[in-house]
């Protein structure tokens, strides 16, 4: 957080807005509680396995402690054969709880004996490329003595950073998609920052919080590529990113595809430079070398998805079908979840709250066409070459997702499903093509600042309702004072009360005083 402070020293605005990011980060970890984060209990089960020294689990499939497994069953969030809980479709459940501190299982949980660390008792850790879940095995070492709720917080911890490092990355990208523009370029950090479920899953223990940073990280190598060319530090990072991301989830190959349209590009415009061209496209085929070849020797070659010859059913009509079928999900399901959708799925925001985002996309929507009819024939032009690689990534990993989903469907005979997460690795790409649309609609200049703010303020206060509305189905009792008493149990003394109105009344302070630097930054080079 230092060194990023430093980067940014000079700006009053962006230090305080990275000083909120940190301190909101904190109330989310603080707040939700264990085991309330998506399959947060599997993405610990396996930072366990790799901290104890058993990263996988045995051969039979059996890799969760019976110390995980016995704390969700007094904690209500145990899942059943149908994949439920208590919790799931059921937001009027809560826990009984106590009127201390401690809650009335917390002394049960914290005295679990060492070996039940060690006692492998079911199939619930993931198996997932090991980057994040080594990172976050550290972090569970230096409070190892502790109890489980120690090392649960001191992990979710590790999700600032990363969480601190994407926003910083999200500015950078806004540099380049909207050069000279400081307005314009903190009111789109500030999408990102403050979108609610991404601030959510931030504040678990999820993989998904390390992906989400390096396929942003990809998305800004990609601009860069496509303002200064196929420079060498600029190929070094592609390859090291792109190994990241395959450390860090299985869907990391999708980074290998973001650099087709910088690849394609200096293709078109430049034909002669056709042998290096081809060479680093060879290089990003390389990746997916493994997939090709098991393909070809009719083998699995994608993880769930069998060989190509036992997929049946298969053809081309119905996999179009399957899009029209997404389509009709994203905007019933997919949608609303990639906004927030909390406590294992039965929490969501009230309808009036999802009308009002689904037409400010409508109205963004609106805008981009705008946009392209005004840019129609400047096809060179930085901005839309920018606009055009956001939709791009955006419609890449869409396509990318629906199709493992299809050929999940074909062979197994039921879908996966598309939650509304699965898509936050390219959230930069949609707040940037949602900022140019609503830009696009306001035609006279002298508005564009307080389109700006009004855009950036409202954001906030949606980000602010989203965690006031997700705390308040936990803790709901008549007064202040118990909702800190019932936030503070089954957590580590840092995270009870007192801490926890600190906390909440620092990061009331920092908001106030960023949204003062916000609303009087002066509009320079700001245009249409």
């Amino acid at each position: 957080m230092k060194h990023l402070l430093s980067l940014v020293n000079s700006n009053k605005t962006i230090k305080w807005l990275l000083v909120v990011v940190a301190l909101k980060q904190l109330l989310w970890i603080a707040f939700i509680p264990m085991w309330q984060f998506p399959d947060e209990q599997a993405h610990f089960g396996q930072v366990q396995n790799f901290a104890e020294g058993n990263p996988y689990g045995p051969t039979d499939g059996i890799n969760t402690s019976l110390e995980i497994i016995a704390s969700e069953q007094l904690l209500g969030t145990k899942r059943d054969e149908m994949g439920n809980n208590k919790y799931t479709y059921h937001p009027e459940y809560n826990l009984s709880y106590a009127q201390t501190k401690s809650g009335i299982y917390e002394p049960e949980i914290s005295k679990f004996p060492f070996s039940f660390r060690h006692t492998l008792v079911a199939s619930e850790a993931t198996v997932y490329p090991q980057l994040y879940y080594s990172l976050g095995s550290f972090f569970y070492k230096l409070v190892y003595g502790q109890d489980l709720f120690w090392r649960i917080f001191m992990v979710r911890l590790v999700n600032i950073a990363l969480f601190l490092s994407l926003v910083y990355v999200a500015y950078k990208i806004g540099d380049l998609l909207f050069p000279e523009q400081l307005l314009t370029q903190v009111t789109f950090t500030i999408m990102v920052a403050f979108q609610p479920m991404l601030s959510f899953v931030a504040g678990g223990i999820n993989s998904d919080n390390l992906f989400n940073l390096l396929f942003t990280l990809a998305i800004y190598s990609n601009l860069r590529i496509l303002k200064s060319g196929w420079k060498i530090r600029e190929i070094i990072l592609c390859l090291v990113l792109i190994s990241l991301s395959i450390w860090t989830k299985p869907q990391g190959k999708l980074a290998v595809l973001l650099y087709i349209f910088p690849l394609g590009l200096t293709l078109v415009k430049q034909k002669k430079s056709l042998l290096p061209i081809l060479g680093a496209l060879l290089v990003l085929v390389w990746f997916f070398r493994d997939n090709v070849s098991r393909l070809l020797a009719s083998q699995q070659f994608l993880p769930d998805i069998p060989a190509w010859s036992r997929i049946k059913n298969m053809t081309f009509t119905s996999y179009l079908n399957y899009y029209v079928y997404f389509a009709k999900l994203a905007y019933r399901e997919t949608i609303p979840w990639y906004w927030g959708v909390f406590r294992w799925l039965s929490l969501t925001y009230p309808r009036v709250v999802h009308r009002v985002i689904n037409w400010l996309l409508v109205f963004a929507v609106g805008g981009c066409f705008l946009f392209a009819i005004k840019n129609l024939r400047q096809l060179k032009n930085a901005a839309v070459i920018n606009f055009s690689f956001l939709l791009y990534a955006s419609f890449m990993y869409v396509a990318a997702l629906v199709t493992f989903d299809y050929l999940f469907f074909t062979s197994h005979g039921y879908s996966l499903g598309l939650q509304g997460r699965y898509f936050l690795p390219t959230v930069a790409a949609h707040m940037g093509i949602i900022l140019i649309g609503l830009r696009a609609l306001i035609f006279k200049t002298q508005f564009v600042p307080y389109g700006l703010k009004l855009l950036g303020g409202l954001i906030v206060l949606f980000h602010t309702y989203a965690f006031l509305f997700v705390s308040n189905s936990y803790f709901s009792p008549s007064n202040l004072k118990t909702v800190f008493i019932y936030a503070s149990q089954y957590k580590p003394l840092i995270f009870k009360s007192p801490f926890l109105e600190i906390y909440l009344l620092v990061t009331g302070f920092s908001l106030i005083k960023f949204l003062s630097t916000f609303f009087k930054l002066r509009n320079y080079a700001e245009t249409n």
